[in-house]
């Protein structure tokens, strides 16, 4: 498996401030690695997110994405090679749901152009393994938080990106979408499409993630898998609850999240 990002050693202190939000972060994410980050509210974890996407500047250390430095690269090149959906999207403007996904696609339409029968159907094929096709001609103002959030993963999909960034992903979905969502992520993140999710809800990570990171005070305070992270200890560790790990029965064979105060 080829490396496609590495993170090293990086740190980022807002314009003006005193303490960084974080530093001494590294890591690497290959072809089929989908990495969780897990930690309380206020630990940096969106913040390190915005840095990987390049929308804010990190103070020290390097990103490199497919051997090219990230500070070196034009945005439409960024675009190309980073998805990124953030925790909240306020919309603006009335645009239909094809056409909100259609921007995913602005890297690689001119400036003067119009959208090619191939941008219109990567965009329509995207929403169609999202189960949300029927929703191609509402508004986009007048869906869900939910329905939008579904919308803005159908709009990464259809950029064709290298890596995907997503900041607490699940966070307004339904049961239902939860489950879809993430089966999703966990299959084209199997062929071939890293990504990075944050999340408040540790049992995620026994469902997609092969890798995971716990970050509190700025820091990766634990990194791993699955089963050397998530344990009872490094739980009550970041959110000072007791949590108990526990292994479900050979036919389901993955682990739970319980809290028991």
């Amino acid at each position: 498996m080829g490396i496609k990002l590495e993170v090293e050693n990086v740190a980022f202190r807002y314009f003006g401030g005193k303490d960084d939000v974080f530093n001494e972060i590294s890591f690497s994410l290959s072809d089929e690695d989908n990495l969780c980050i897990l930690g309380p509210n206020g630990c940096g974890k969106t913040t390190l997110l915005k840095c990987i996407a390049n929308l804010l500047t990190i103070t020290d250390g390097k990103i490199v994405i497919d051997d090219n430095d990230i500070s070196q690269m034009k945005r439409h090149d960024i675009a190309k090679n980073i998805g990124y959906i953030p925790q909240l999207h306020a919309p603006t403007f009335p645009y239909t749901v094809m056409d909100a996904v259609l921007m995913g696609r602005t890297a690689y339409i001119g400036l003067m152009s119009t959208p090619s029968e191939e941008d219109i159907e990567i965009c329509r094929e995207a929403l169609r393994q999202l189960n949300i096709y029927h929703l191609r001609e509402r508004p986009y103002t007048n869906i869900s938080g939910g329905e939008r959030q579904m919308v803005m993963f159908a709009r990464v999909l259809a950029q064709k990106t290298s890596v995907l960034l997503l900041d607490e992903p699940t966070s307004h979905l339904d049961f239902g979408n939860q489950n879809r969502f993430l089966s999703i992520l966990k299959e084209i993140t199997t062929n071939g499409l890293p990504s990075i999710m944050t999340s408040h809800f540790p049992d995620h990570v026994f469902l997609v993630a092969n890798k995971v990171a716990i970050m509190n005070n700025g820091k990766f305070l634990a990194f791993g898998t699955p089963d050397e992270v998530v344990t009872e200890q490094n739980l009550y560790n970041i959110y000072g609850i007791k949590v108990k790990v526990l292994q479900l029965d050979s036919d389901i064979n993955r682990k739970i999240c319980v809290p028991i105060d």
